[in-house]
């Protein structure tokens, strides 16, 4: 088992997220199959790696935030006077549930009187660059019973 912490991130625009004093550590087994692609593709990037370590890796578009998916897009009805603009961060209800859900997301088209308003993650299918440093290795050891 490795624990490590993900040093910084680049997003495709090529704008750094450097994150210095993230302390929150990571563990997981180098090599591992994860619960989805980007845990896996993260297993395989720590194989060969050593403690203090720190390395780049190109995770492909889509991996690390999901893929963009257009049934998280929703057309809200605007009204006169509305004052809504591109960009704006916008809380939403989601009905057809059991339940009331909320979601939020962000403005990315404004028709005639509708707002498209985006609910995937911002870097949804997108490729980003990230810098993983190894922080130590955790043996496993079976357990006596």
């Amino acid at each position: 088992m490795v624990t490590f912490t993900c040093v910084s991130f680049l997003k495709e625009d090529g704008i750094s997220e450097d994150n210095p004093e993230n302390d929150e550590l990571l563990t997981m087994e180098a090599g591992a199959k994860g619960p989805n692609p980007f845990a896996t593709f993260l297993g395989k990037c720590l194989i060969g790696m050593r403690q203090n370590e720190t390395k780049q890796f190109n995770v492909p578009r889509g991996y690390a935030f999901g893929p963009v998916y257009k049934d998280r897009i929703f057309k809200l009805p605007l009204k006169k006077g509305h004052g809504t603009s591109l960009g704006d961060d916008i809380k939403i209800k989601i009905s057809g549930s059991d339940r009331e859900e909320f979601a939020d997301g962000v403005v990315v088209k404004i028709d005639k009187d509708v707002a498209h308003v985006d609910t995937n993650h911002p870097l949804a299918g997108k490729s980003i660059r990230i810098r993983i440093k190894i922080a130590n290795f955790v043996n496993k050891r079976p357990q006596n019973h």
